[in-house]
């Protein structure tokens, strides 16, 4: 631990509370009535990397598929889903041949993680039973799918090959396609429950107990994860228009949106997450959506007794005007790694790590520090920070004290008119980051003044 003081000028001490640099500030010349004592101070930071059993994992946007990573091991994903259910729901009345044509189940993505060709496959099961709370990546499909149901299964790559380049240009700005054909007999039934049972289609909740939702998941190969970002069951038909007596297509959709439950599930393998837990004195480790996190170890009592340094009486504490912490990180060779960093970081209390684990994340800019990823510097730089600490340093008697944060990847989900964050949530794509942790690479920098 190193300590400076120096003398400065007032204004100086607020330009350094406002600043990104906690270096050595200069001498305004001023009476020393005037003058007051600023310090900065630096502290090696403990850390080690931590899994949890399950995250928050009800979003519109689902992972399918598996991949191997070279560097951080395997990872499996599949979701269960239910599929909303406008009120008064119907099709036409003036179907033609009083039948549903056939139908569709369309997932659509935009981006993949993996090899471009791999050869995939995908299964589409329907429920068994209603979808009830679940919101947690640990979900047993068992419980709700024996797969004595299944609706369909497609074969793919991720590029999608079986599209021609006319339709992938087309595609190319909304995202790729796959589609899951339906059996008829299923189309039939479901076009004879709405005709017998207009009530079952009259809001969601009476749908949910008819059609209790999917369970989507891998079925052969493995290769590459896909990031769906919208799934929809498509029911087509012809129908008589009655202004001009003509025939025409018609579809109906019905899709994944917030008012249902979409829960994504994924899994490790256990040896895969032994290596990257084993301690580590010169990294840690971060793997999304896996739930493997960095916890820092800040030695908050030996942060009390150093802003103590500047009263005589060594009792009150200074007070402190800026804090900085920078993680490098590491860049695995893309030979070797697919996964890229995940975008954003936040510090988060080892106190309310089961909370945020566990629900939506109401954001706080105080409570909850968030750093993006520089690819330049391959860094997070956490700044004026000071406010995260001070009610810890207050408190706080025992000179071995310590304070338990874990770093948690988020994604930023909006912003207000000037640029701030206002909204985040968990870090639901596949991404794998290694942080240096050697005493030189990973430091807290505070400044102090009285």
């Amino acid at each position: 631990m190193r300590l400076k003081n120096i003398f400065i000028a007032f204004i100086s001490v607020v330009a350094a509370s406002c600043s990104d640099d906690l270096g050595v500030i200069g001498t305004s010349i001023q009476p020393v009535s005037d003058q007051i004592f600023v310090a900065e101070d630096s502290f090696n930071i403990a850390s080690s990397t931590i899994k949890t059993d399950s995250i928050y994992a009800k979003t519109t946007t689902a992972l399918l598929g598996s991949f191997n990573d070279g560097v951080y091991g395997n990872l499996e994903c599949d979701f269960l889903a239910q599929l909303y259910c406008n009120d008064d729901f119907y099709f036409s009345k003036t179907l033609i041949n009083d039948k549903l044509d056939s139908a569709i189940i369309r997932f659509y993505y935009q981006s993949y993680i993996g090899d471009s060709l791999a050869p995939m496959q995908l299964s589409v099961y329907q429920l068994n039973k209603e979808l009830s709370n679940e919101l947690y990546s640990n979900s047993n499909p068992a419980k709700y799918c024996d797969k004595s149901i299944l609706l369909g299964k497609k074969g793919y790559t991720p590029y999608n090959a079986s599209l021609s380049d006319s339709l992938r240009k087309v595609y190319k700005s909304s995202g790729f396609f796959i589609d899951v054909k339906l059996p008829q007999s299923f189309v039939d039934n479901f076009y004879k429950k709405f005709k017998e049972s207009p009530s079952t289609f009259a809001n969601n909740d009476n749908f949910q107990k008819f059609f209790p939702g999917l369970y989507v998941t891998n079925s052969y190969s493995s290769g590459a994860i896909l990031r769906i970002f919208s799934t929809e069951m498509r029911f087509h038909f012809k129908y008589r228009k009655t202004t001009n007596n003509h025939d025409t297509v018609g579809i109906v959709r019905m899709a994944v949106n917030e008012e249902v439950y979409q829960v994504n599930r994924y899994k490790n393998d256990e040896a895969d997450m032994a290596t990257l837990l084993a301690p580590n004195p010169e990294k840690s480790y971060i793997k999304s959506p896996a739930g493997v996190f960095t916890k820092l170890k800040f030695p908050i009592g030996a942060m009390a007794k150093s802003l103590k340094t500047l009263d005589p009486d060594k009792k009150q504490l200074a007070v402190l005007n800026g804090a900085k912490l920078v993680i490098n990180t590491y860049r695995a060779e893309s030979s070797k790694s697919k996964l890229q960093p995940p975008t954003a970081m936040m510090l988060v209390r080892e106190s309310q790590y089961d909370s945020i684990m566990t629900k939506q994340i109401k954001y706080d800019v105080n409570k909850f520090p968030i750093a993006s990823f520089n690819s330049t510097t391959n860094s997070y730089t956490f700044t004026n920070i000071a406010k995260f600490f001070s009610s810890e340093l207050s408190s706080t008697t025992d000179i071995n004290a310590t304070s338990s944060v874990i770093l948690l990847p988020v994604s930023i989900t909006s912003q207000d008119s000037y640029g701030n964050t206002a909204a985040i949530s968990h870090y639901f794509q596949p991404a794998a980051v290694t942080i240096k942790t050697t005493s030189d690479k990973l430091k807290l920098k505070i400044v102090f003044s009285k």
